[in-house]
């Protein structure tokens, strides 16, 4: 059953890359009508408004008239939203709002919205076409799969509150396919604690023998993930020996694993 499930899949990540494909034959075209888009919507935003933005403007038009944006230029929005006004930053509905990790800089809250979703679920779904296509035979197919972490906060309000785990960033139908294929130790983001939260998250990848695929948004974060390792190489090693770790209520349980050869293999990720 699951082998026909997954040549069922190849046969739409084949047509899936057909179709993006075509698309680049006039990327021109496809680039405009999304500005035209883009403009329509935020025209009627207080961040439209304020930057005299019109669903009429050319492209020349309108990186004349709105300076390059960060995040503290967006900041009053950002909380003029958050906190119940409506169409201040976006006319979307913002379904969650997610804080960063903090590891650029201090944390920011993100506003995803449907069609923000909707974006991450063609693009990862086109990444996952490829590879299946064009890219290297997986044996075990289990992957990590991680945008940024999040520990919970008092700041997130329950009707925004945060994602409860990164695959919720997928389709539904992704989720359901490669649930049994994600390697994330359950419950991961009840730890506030951010040492905790690399202590288990770090125990449970080195534990996992089948990994093959890292999949991440910022290179940084791996970085910064491994070189938590090696600074914590005892505790970790600790850990996975005793396969559980506690923390408050919660008890985080780790696949056997072999100790001597991670040891062995140690700073070595490739091998490990």
């Amino acid at each position: 059953m699951m082998y026909l499930l997954k040549k069922i899949f190849i046969i739409f990540a084949k047509i899936n890359l057909y179709f993006f494909e075509k698309s680049t034959k006039k990327v021109s075209l496809t680039q405009q009508d999304l500005l035209k888009s883009i403009l329509k919507s935020y025209s009627i935003t207080d961040f439209g408004k304020d930057h005299n933005i019109s669903a009429k403007m050319v492209y020349d038009e309108f990186s004349q008239t709105v300076p390059i944006q960060n995040y503290e230029s967006l900041e009053k929005y950002i909380i003029k939203q958050k906190s119940g006004l409506k169409r201040s930053l976006t006319e979307k509905k913002v379904k969650v709002w997610e804080k960063t990790s903090g590891s650029s800089g201090k944390s920011k809250f993100i506003p995803y919205t449907s069609e923000i979703f909707k974006v991450f679920g063609k693009v990862i779904f086109l990444w996952v076409s490829d590879l299946l296509v064009n890219g290297p035979k997986f044996k075990t197919g289990k992957v990590f799969f991680s945008l940024s972490p999040q520990f919970s906060s008092e700041e997130l309000s329950v009707d925004n509150h945060s994602l409860s785990d990164d695959s919720e960033y997928l389709p539904f139908w992704m989720r359901l396919f490669f649930s049994k294929y994600f390697v994330m130790p359950k419950g991961l983001k009840n730890l506030q604690d951010p040492k905790s939260f690399k202590l288990v998250l770090m125990s449970h990848l080195i534990a996992t023998r089948d990994l093959e695929t890292i999949f991440i948004w910022s290179p940084s974060y791996l970085i910064s993930l491994l070189e938590f390792a090696d600074e914590n190489k005892i505790e970790i090693i600790s850990i996975i020996s005793q396969r559980k770790y506690k923390y408050k209520n919660y008890t985080y349980n780790f696949p056997d694993a072999d100790i001597e050869f991670i040891k062995a293999k140690w700073g070595r990720w490739e091998e490990l």
